[in-house]
């Protein structure tokens, strides 16, 4: 899998806030997010593919949520997004990176 809108000579770990935003809203890149406490019952991974942008709204009590939205499945809700950047686990996307590096080497 290739990543749009990723610097081929940086890793995820190296991005900067800007870097990951446009990696993350980059129709068609497949986000893996830290599946919440609540859900680790119900699934061993939480992935989205992008639909391009950041949606943004209010909860029933006017705090401001931020999510990714997908036609299959939407990330979590996240009071930020600085907390949704922190909770993309970009341990496993990075796995994914170096594994498919290989497979084209």
């Amino acid at each position: 899998m290739k990543f749009k809108n990723l610097p081929k000579d940086k890793t995820f770990f190296e991005l900067t806030d800007i870097e990951k935003l446009n990696l993350i809203t980059s129709k068609g890149n497949i986000i893996d997010f830290i599946v919440p406490k609540e859900l680790r019952h119900k699934r061993v991974a939480y992935q989205v593919i992008s639909s391009g942008k950041i949606k943004q709204f209010f909860d029933e009590e006017g705090n401001t949520c931020f999510y990714l939205p997908s036609e299959v499945l939407s990330s979590p809700m996240y009071k930020s997004i600085e907390e949704l950047l922190n909770n993309i686990n970009w341990n496993s996307m990075e796995e994914k990176r170096k594994f498919n590096l290989e497979l084209s080497n």
